[in-house]
């Protein structure tokens, strides 16, 4: 790095490294908030159906996810367009968050059916959390850092509840509601004080 910066350079490096961290923040945030609120209509829906006792067509509602992702690869390379350039922070961010949304969607398509059941939930609360947390860490953002914490610890309450309430014919309902309410403190939540704080 140039150490013999003017004074109008060296501002000029400060003020771009904060408009990019606030364009990164705000791209988070609207996207915090649209896969969070994308789940909880995807688990509301599965809610419904199910106790309509609908199960062969109660998983439909998570093709949601599917059409979201493509939206978020369209989305996100718009944001890129509008950065001077993409920090280590947001390639970390952008790598964990996609690890997580692999993960969750192999694990769901493919090995809930197959040998995860109602396990599924905690295991995927656990990812959440850990994801919520890292970003929080990149992004000093402490809410992210809260909300992952709560979600993990969610996770293996329901992982337990698997245990305590195995033959429980509401079990599969209790789980979609510790989701939901790890989507709430994982996305809801940060992503509204996101908007509040930078799209003010």
């Amino acid at each position: 790095m140039n150490e013999n910066l003017t004074p109008k350079e060296s501002l000029e490096i400060i003020s771009g490294m904060i408009k990019n961290r606030k364009t990164r923040l705000k791209s988070n945030g609207f996207m915090i908030l649209f896969w969070g609120w994308l789940v909880i209509a995807a688990a509301i829906g599965q809610i419904i159906l199910m106790l309509l006792e609908l199960y062969s067509i109660c998983w439909t509602p998570w093709l949601l996810t599917l059409a979201g992702g493509v939206f978020a690869i369209f989305y996100g390379r718009s944001c890129k367009e509008k950065r001077s350039e993409q920090s280590h922070l947001d390639v970390i961010s952008g790598t964990v968050w996609l690890l997580f949304a692999l993960n969750a969607m192999i694990l769901g398509f493919v090995f809930l059916p197959l040998v995860l059941g109602i396990k599924y939930m905690g295991i995927v609360l656990i990812l959440l959390g850990i994801a919520s947390v890292t970003e929080g860490v990149v992004s000093q953002f402490r809410p992210s850092v809260i909300g992952g914490i709560i979600s993990n610890v969610l996770g293996f309450v329901n992982l337990l509840l698997f245990f305590f309430l195995k033959d429980d014919p509401m079990l599969w309902i209790y789980t979609f509601v510790l989701l939901i309410l790890g989507i709430f403190v994982t996305n809801i939540i940060p992503g509204y004080i996101i908007r509040r704080r930078y799209y003010e």
